[in-house]
């Protein structure tokens, strides 16, 4: 692993586990309503002006299944269960590597931030680790 990549990966598990009450608690009308964490890793552009009410999520939890084929998976957050669809460009990380969807396995411990696109719940990062 290379320097970069064990940077940006440590800045990742920083973000995900931010407290984000406060950015979850803000209007989207606020100047900044992104959720992203102290680090600002999820900051998007200031030309995507059309994203600004995206709502975006952030979740930890344990991997329950994985459909490889329509990029969902399962995650048992304890009190209830979230399918998640895994953007085709998303960014995935495995026990401190880069990873892919099909290295992801039944019962990984699991952190993920995305955003809902249409009403559906789209995984952009998952940290997953055995």
């Amino acid at each position: 692993m290379n320097g970069k990549t064990l940077a940006l990966t440590g800045a990742l598990t920083l973000g995900l586990l931010a407290p984000a009450g406060a950015a979850i608690a803000a209007s989207a009308d606020d100047d900044n309503p992104r959720l992203g964490g102290l680090l600002g890793i999820f900051d998007r552009d200031d030309d995507d002006r059309e994203r600004r009410n995206v709502n975006t999520f952030r979740l930890t939890g344990e991997l329950r299944s994985i459909d490889r084929d329509d990029r969902e998976i399962r995650v048992d957050l304890g009190e209830r269960n979230r399918t998640l669809r895994v953007a085709k460009d998303a960014k995935i990380w495995r026990d401190g590597e880069r990873a892919r969807l099909r290295d992801l396995e039944r019962g990984d411990d699991v952190r993920i931030a995305g955003e809902k696109r249409n009403g559906r719940w789209v995984a952009e990062r998952i940290v997953a680790d055995d």
